[in-house]
């Protein structure tokens, strides 16, 4: 199960590296909405999308780290404040730190445990639509919901146990709409060959543990075998990076394969599909499936070739981030093997290529709330971006120990500098 772990953490991210002049993005003559039976097909001609011409600043505003008097482990969750500050989601600690905008600590809420107000295994869930803050357990079944300070909050009990394993969920419409990535269980230890994985995106009430399927996932084909008594999986190399997100009001999924995003709304009806036309896939190298499988026993490497379907072309997009403007942010899968697995916040870097990734900026198709897609945008080299406010872009950035940093960048957005003619995708 470790390397079925290792090997999904490694296909979850990409990095886009070729070029185009122009942006053509931003001219609103060559965006077409078509209605379809109900369905708006939001078309983007590719060719012509270039730097979307905002601008982040090169060095962080802000940096919050472990010699600030607290120790910052596995940080699952950030989130802009109201007030200019930052919420920082701890799960090492278990808690809720809320931080002014000049960084200092000013509360702190939660703590490791299994009463009130406790967690386990906090997770924050994005919530565009609300300034209230839901926070998720992942050994614990059951949220919290806190006010916008951290002062107070209620508890929201899962009424059937989690709706797929111990994945927190990757968004909310609101406190009874949550979006989960669910997948079918495996039941049978004694598998072994190929077998396929199935899921789906959905829309679930904890509290009665109502559901809306969104979409099906053919997720994966996972090959078993054992070694000694262990039970070892590995996954497709370079399979579909299948994800979602909420907006204020609907659910964007992807199969991560096409130019293309679904978005739903709160009934589970397909309104909108955004695609981005006449763009190429990039191609699967040998090189490229040689460095996803030096992590296997060499002895199952040859069945991993043989039986595996890997794809011809690599995965179209990543994760996304949905910003305070309601602009979506579709991060570029990047074949690199530094990443944050996006349904689990799991890193895990190949210690060779720690220098890439410090070098490599993150690149993001951005689309506007009418599915234009307007430009592409770089964010800084190995930050993990968790959060998106008018005025910044927050994440969590690793020294070459593992260690977290909490860095907030400016964005501006308008009159940005002129990018180069290497800016483009």
């Amino acid at each position: 199960m470790r390397q079925l772990t290792v090997l999904l953490l490694l296909s979850a991210l990409g990095f886009l590296g070729c070029d185009t002049d122009g942006a053509g993005g931003d001219d609103p003559s060559t965006f077409t909405q078509v209605d379809s039976a109900g369905i708006v097909i939001a078309l983007t001609p590719g060719q012509g999308i270039g730097p979307i011409g905002w601008d982040i600043d090169s060095l962080p505003d802000l940096v919050i780290s472990s010699e600030d008097s607290l120790f910052l482990d596995r940080v699952q969750g950030l989130r802009a404040l109201p007030d200019g500050g930052v919420l920082i989601v701890d799960a090492g600690s278990g808690e809720l730190r809320f931080h002014d905008p000049e960084g200092r600590l000013v509360h702190r809420a939660g703590g490791i445990g299994e009463g009130p107000g406790e967690f386990l295994d906090p997770v924050l869930v994005p919530w565009p639509a609300s300034d209230s803050i839901l926070v998720a357990d992942r050994r614990l079944p059951r949220l919290h919901l806190y006010s916008v300070d951290g002062r107070s909050y209620r508890t929201i009990r899962y009424s059937q146990g989690w709706p797929s394993g111990r994945v927190p969920p990757m968004g909310a419409l609101g406190p009874s709409a949550l979006l989960f990535q669910k997948r079918a269980p495996i039941t049978d230890l004694s598998l072994e060959g190929l077998h396929e994985v199935v899921g789906e995106h959905a829309l679930v009430n904890p509290e009665t543990g109502d559901g809306i399927h969104l979409d099906s996932i053919g997720w994966n084909d996972v090959l078993w075998w054992r070694r000694g008594s262990m039970r070892m999986g590995t996954g497709v190399p370079f399979s579909n990076g299948a994800f979602a997100a909420a907006t204020s009001n609907s659910v964007l999924t992807s199969d991560g394969v096409g130019w293309e995003l679904r978005e739903y709304d709160r009934q589970g009806t397909l309104r909108r599909i955004l695609r981005v036309a006449d763009r190429p896939l990039r191609p699967v190298t040998e090189a490229m499936i040689d460095a996803e499988l030096a992590s296997l026993d060499e002895a199952i490497r040859g069945s991993v070739r043989d039986e595996l379907p890997i794809p011809d072309s690599l995965p179209v997009f990543a994760t996304m981030v949905v910003d305070a403007r309601g602009w979506l942010w579709a991060e570029r899968y990047r074949p690199i093997r530094c990443r944050t697995f996006p349904w689990n916040r799991v890193y895990y870097c190949d210690p060779d290529q720690y220098e890439v990734d410090q070098v490599e900026p993150r690149e993001w198709m951005v689309f506007d709330p009418q599915g234009r897609a307007r430009g592409v945008m770089r964010t800084p080299p190995g930050l993990d971006v968790l959060s998106i406010s008018d005025e910044h872009v927050l994440g969590v950035w690793r020294d070459e120990l593992g260690l977290e940093y909490v860095r907030r960048y400016r964005i501006r957005r308008e009159d940005a500098a002129p990018v180069g003619p290497d800016g483009g995708v």
